[in-house]
């Protein structure tokens, strides 16, 4: 197993474990903002630019990235 810790900041890798750990169940935008911002004011932007970059850092570190699924005006999952 890949150690990816280091690779990742840590909203990214909140971000990250929540998907892993929830394998196969879409995790909403909301549940995923409110994992990172505490007062559950957050940006779709933002959470889009860090799921961006997790699909990144992913790639480098050899894991693809086609295991974060998209999925439309629902959220998103790890398969």
């Amino acid at each position: 197993m890949i150690d990816v810790s280091n690779h990742f900041n840590i909203s990214e890798l909140k971000t990250l474990s929540q998907l892993v750990r929830q394998k196969g169940s879409v995790q909403s935008r909301e549940r995923l903002g409110e994992l990172l911002w505490e007062n559950g004011d957050f940006s779709d932007w933002v959470l889009d630019r860090i799921l961006s970059r997790i699909r990144m850092k992913l790639r480098k570190v050899s894991i693809s990235p086609d295991h974060l699924i998209t999925v439309k005006k629902v959220g998103f999952l790890w398969r």
